[in-house]
């Protein structure tokens, strides 16, 4: 049995997946565990840029603290390592609310 508050994660990023395929993006992998840790979605648009997505549930939207310090450093040494195979990399921070509403925020100059 999954518990709640994984299987909401879930359905977040499925719901933020499903919404990238419609924009035409293409899956490369998702929940990619990388020797620094785990990538939510890791996608290519048309043009051939890749983005690294990590998706977060949150039932207060003005909350403005939606990734801990620590997971953001993670996620710094995933995108540089990255950045050894792939030449154009965005990393975003994909919001989703309650009421199924998505937010992206570019973490780049995080």
């Amino acid at each position: 049995m999954i518990k709640n508050s994984v299987k909401i994660g879930l359905d977040s990023q499925k719901l933020v997946l499903s919404y990238l395929l419609g924009k035409s993006f293409t899956v490369i992998k998702s929940n990619w565990r990388t020797p620094f840790g785990e990538i939510d979605l890791f996608v290519v648009n048309q043009n051939q840029k890749y983005f690294v997505i990590e998706v977060k549930t949150v039932s207060n939207p003005s909350y403005q603290n939606f990734i801990s310090n620590s997971q953001l450093l993670r996620q710094k040494k995933i995108v540089q390592w990255l950045y050894e195979s792939y030449a154009e990399i965005s990393w975003y921070l994909a919001i989703v609310t309650k009421d199924k509403k998505i937010k992206f925020i570019n973490l780049e100059n995080q």
